[in-house]
């Protein structure tokens, strides 16, 4: 062995990154969800919160609820997207509907502290208003593109 046959740091990580990235390419959600998270952090590739946002998004419209814990975390801290709480709660909420509460209660509790009465009635609007996950997704994001008129929160 040479020290040009050695393996590089990160070799490995940049190969899982290749095969979880055509996976999630090819649509399936936990491949979507896995390839956000190494988005977030940079494993195997550059990190970028906007490409974690996209790929957790295309996991949590199909269902995958790790997804949107994912987002309901960008939105609570305005991470890739503007900072939305209403959005951050109605998506833990709708995690915590699906997995009969055995997930979100943790973050539930972290966004219900933040949140004022009238977000927290924002959430359960949203949650009234989009039936299933991909339209829910859908709604929250484009809200999260465009410029808020409540005042900020520190």
């Amino acid at each position: 062995f040479s020290a040009e046959d050695t393996p590089k740091a990160g070799d490995g990580e940049q190969e899982a990154f290749q095969w979880i990235s055509r996976a999630a390419s090819d649509g399936l959600p936990e491949a979507q969800y896995r390839l956000a998270l190494l988005y977030s952090i940079g494993r195997g590739c550059p990190a970028s919160a906007s490409q974690a946002v996209s790929w957790a998004r295309a996991a949590a419209s199909r269902g995958h609820t790790g997804a949107m814990l994912f987002l309901a975390s960008c939105l609570r801290h305005g991470e890739g997207v503007l900072r939305d709480l209403a959005g951050a709660l109605a998506l833990t909420q709708r995690v915590i509907a699906e997995t009969d509460g055995h997930l979100g209660r943790g973050a539930m509790e972290e966004i219900e502290a933040l949140a004022s009465a009238a977000e927290r009635a924002e959430a359960q609007q949203l949650l009234k208003d989009n039936e299933t996950a991909a339209s829910l997704v859908a709604t929250i994001l484009l809200r999260s593109k465009a410029p808020r008129r409540t005042a900020s929160r520190a």
